[in-house]
């Protein structure tokens, strides 16, 4: 289904600021994209971001043509959406600690596990905050 239909069998377009959305994120792709390029000394991270950020885009706009104005009860789940949605995820863990190790210097193992313990704290209290 390349666009959704409604009862009638008319397809939804989707609004301008859905389109103008789209947009912003294939620019910021483009980007990261020349990031990479303009940056040897940083390609492999900047890559790897632009790889996460064009998945996290092809979700939108996937999500956008199949299913704008499509009945919730029509929408699959999960999703095809939902696996680009995720590959997102492991690329820009690996950008980050690729940026950070490109730009760190001597980062001792106390400040690494401070980090962690920081992350792990925040991750806690934005569940208990999100299941409360």
């Amino acid at each position: 289904m390349l666009l959704a239909r409604n009862a009638t069998g008319a397809g939804n377009w989707p609004g301008w600021t859905t389109c103008l959305y789209n947009a912003v994120e294939i620019g910021a792709v483009a980007v990261c994209a020349w990031r990479a390029v303009a940056v040897p000394a940083e390609r492999p991270a900047w890559a790897a971001m632009t790889l996460g950020m064009a998945s996290f885009t092809a979700g939108d706009v996937y999500w956008t043509i199949a299913f704008t104005g499509a009945p919730a009860e029509d929408i699959p789940y999960p999703s095809p959406a939902d696996a680009v949605y995720l590959a997102f995820y492991p690329c820009v863990y690996v950008a980050i600690g690729l940026l950070l190790r490109a730009r760190a210097d001597g980062i001792t193992p106390s400040q690494w596990l401070d980090g962690l313990t920081s992350a792990l704290g925040v991750a806690a209290i934005s569940w208990r905050c999100s299941s409360a």
